[in-house]
């Protein structure tokens, strides 16, 4: 009986371990935001990543951030600017989601000649549950501007 109550210990400590409800923020932040192959209605955006398990790639038009709610699930975002969710009552969207090594993320739906901000987030935990580092790196947050809009042949 004592075998299965230390195993059964041991099991509920790795358990509550793992569990986002011990998670803490990252301590790394995300940091060099750079752009590449801006277009007028799209961009790409790469980085290099902190140390969390996860991070929300957050756009806006102007250079002020709300931070992401810990409870809010970010995972549906795609990149489409369309698609993005809306953190507060300002500007600030989430944009992407990404985990694990992924550091580049395609933004569409981008309006031409427009000066965009973007901040990314480190986060630990899992959805319902986040833990968000919010403090600002090295190029993070950093702007680009979307290409004036070309004209059509005639």
């Amino acid at each position: 009986m004592r075998r299965y109550t230390s195993i059964f210990v041991a099991t509920l400590f790795l358990l509550l371990g793992a569990s986002s409800l011990w998670a803490t923020p990252p301590s790394t932040q995300s940091r060099y935001i750079g752009f590449s192959y801006i277009q007028d209605v799209s961009a790409t955006v790469s980085w290099i990543n902190g140390n969390g398990l996860g991070r929300v790639v957050v756009i806006s038009t102007d250079n002020t951030f709300d931070d992401p709610v810990s409870s809010q699930n970010y995972s549906g975002t795609d990149g489409n600017l369309a698609n993005a969710v809306q953190i507060t009552d300002k500007t600030d969207k989430v944009i992407g989601f990404t985990t694990g090594s992924t550091r580049k993320l395609v933004i569409t739906g981008l309006t031409a000649n427009t000066k965009y901000y973007i901040r990314i987030y480190e986060y630990n935990g899992s959805h319902g549950d986040y833990q968000f580092n919010t403090n600002t790196a090295t190029n993070n947050p950093r702007s680009f501007t979307t290409k004036q809009a070309s004209l059509a042949p005639p």
